[in-house]
């Protein structure tokens, strides 16, 4: 296999068609009366528009599918850090604690990775509360040892506090040790935790973030809702190749931790920069648009969609800079891929609605996660800010409903109620919307900005019941009050008080697992983690096809 081969196909295209302005909700002749509508005869409307400071730009996409690359027999190695605080012997919804569940995860990771034939890892596991534990030292992972390193995992118990600093301190002093040794070894990082950081040097995550490994992948799993899903996230962000995953359902933990090993042993290609000439690509981390993408690494199998925009899409031209682990690059080069000049075809219509609903989908997303950041120093606000807070609130909400309203609504009248891609924007702008202004909205945006930015295979759709929206009683005390009956999900009435009653019914939740971006060997290393899983079931299953998708008349 070539370099330029690990990508098996490229393509840029760009929206040549009608773009839907204005689509009334209430279809023609629909009898409202007797209804809840009655009140509400006018039909809603919505403006939908990508670019409306400067309508000279078109929207297009640059689609990437990576080859099926060999798994990677060069050494590596993985250092998981696991919370022993006393948080983690809570029990979760199946009878289990989070400290069972912690420890059978990591017991099949080696598993799994006695089971890849050919893969060569040096694991070592700790445990941290206020201390740091040895569990096992730097260990390559054989069949004769995998008893022995399982059962290792039982010294795993929780106990104190929680100090992360430390954590990360001794981690990234044995990842430098480990490269005096070797300077090219590749070192994944796992921290897990279910908590604040609340014991140890400092409890300020900007300077843990201090504390990161260099020149490693750093991944960090927040283990249920108490985590400090914005500080795990400024620790992911701390270098290149970081990582934040949420696990709403501990049980599940497998799914999130299966996607890792899978990039771990199966990653083509790191360091890439996409860039592209006479137009912009969309960076869903800064909510921008620019002339280049860092992207850390893509996997094998995968398949990516990068947002562009040009004024002039015949001109756009795109170049890939890119280091293949297939190859054993030491830096990355630029891949011939003088196919993707993007010139509009006389007479072909190219509809990219749906992936314009995915832009405008990731833009308000992050508008909502930066208001709900600023939410968490709602109680050094005065009335004044707070009443500030407030209006900026409900006009998100609106523009998250309305938003919701208007996919809903054009899927219907194009018959694409069983569209992945639509389902899941829906699906992630109800979770948004549900928790947004509850005190832990953040968890829920981080996780939905990550894993539609980066096209991760885990999309947690769980709502934890405590974290669903209620409108505060007043400014001073913060006081909550409760909603009627209302469940994720399932299309029940909502209070109007709450801002939420015009949310429109929801899909069929949807699996915590993408079919667009998990790759057949994802579910196989998901399967190995976590044996029967009704997620991976529905993935097995043939999507529904859905309908071909027409022109929409303005």
């Amino acid at each position: 296999m070539t370099r330029e081969n690990i990508i098996e196909s490229a393509n840029v295209t760009f929206h040549n068609v009608a773009t839907p302005k204005l689509i009334p909700v209430l279809a023609e002749g629909l009898e409202t009366e007797g209804t809840d509508l009655e009140s509400k005869p006018d039909p809603f409307t919505y403006d939908f528009n990508l670019f409306p400071e400067n309508q000279a730009m078109k929207f297009g996409i640059l689609e990437l599918k990576i080859a099926d690359t060999p798994m990677l027999t060069t050494h590596q190695v993985l250092d998981t850090s696991t919370d022993i605080s006393g948080s983690m012997g809570d029990d979760c919804k199946d009878g289990k604690s989070k400290m069972q569940h912690a420890k059978h995860t990591l017991q099949n990771i080696v598993s799994a990775i006695v089971k890849s034939d050919g893969a060569s890892v040096t694991m070592a596991t700790y445990g941290f509360d206020n201390m740091v534990d040895e569990i096992f030292p730097g260990t390559q992972i054989t069949q004769d040892n995998e008893t022995e390193l399982r059962a290792k995992m039982e010294k795993l118990l929780p106990r104190n506090g929680t100090d992360i600093y430390k954590s990360l301190e001794c981690q990234a002093d044995r990842a430098a040790k480990r490269r005096e040794g070797n300077p090219n070894i590749r070192q994944t990082n796992i921290t897990l935790t279910d908590g604040q950081a609340n014991e140890g040097k400092s409890t300020k995550y900007s300077d843990m973030a201090t504390q990161v490994a260099p020149n490693c992948t750093n991944i960090f799993i927040g283990f249920g809702a108490d985590h400090n899903a914005v500080g795990l996230q400024q620790l992911a962000d701390t270098q290149p190749n970081g990582s934040y995953f949420y696990v709403a359902e501990i049980e599940k933990a497998g799914l999130v931790f299966g996607e890792v090993i899978h990039q771990m042993l199966y990653t083509a290609l790191i360091n890439i920069t996409i860039e592209i000439e006479n137009g912009e690509i969309y960076n869903y981390k800064t909510n921008t648009w620019q002339t280049t993408l860092q992207i850390p690494s893509i996997v094998s199998e995968a398949k990516k969609t990068y947002h562009l925009r040009s004024k002039d899409p015949t001109q756009v031209f795109v170049n890939i800079h890119a280091q293949s682990l297939v190859h054993g690059d030491e830096a990355a080069m630029q891949l011939e891929l003088d196919y993707l000049i993007s010139h509009d075809t006389e007479g072909e219509s190219v509809n990219l609605t749906t992936h314009m609903f995915r832009q405008r989908t990731q833009e308000l997303m992050f508008k909502a996660h930066q208001h709900n950041i600023a939410g968490q120093n709602a109680e050094k606000w005065t009335k004044e800010q707070y009443d500030s807070q407030s209006n900026v609130s409900k006009t998100i909400r609106k523009e998250l409903i309305d938003f919701c309203k208007f996919m809903q609504q054009y899927a219907k009248e194009n018959s694409l109620e069983e569209d992945d891609l639509l389902n899941t924007l829906l699906t992630d702008l109800t979770v948004v919307t549900k928790t947004f202004g509850s005190p832990r909205a953040a968890i829920y945006t981080a996780s939905k900005c990550n894993s539609q930015g980066r096209q991760t295979s885990n999309n947690t759709n769980y709502i934890d019941p405590n974290d669903l929206f209620r409108q505060r009683q007043n400014y001073a005390n913060h006081g909550m009050r409760r909603q009627n009956a209302i469940g994720a999900f399932q299309g029940d009435r909502l209070d109007e008080n709450d801002g939420l009653a015009d949310l429109p019914t929801m899909p069929k939740m949807q699996s915590g697992l993408s079919r667009a971006y998990t790759t057949p060997r994802q579910i196989t290393m998901m399967r190995t983690l976590t044996g029967a899983s009704a997620e991976l079931d529905e993935l097995a299953l043939p999507p529904t096809p859905p309908a071909e998708e027409e022109e929409t008349t303005v």
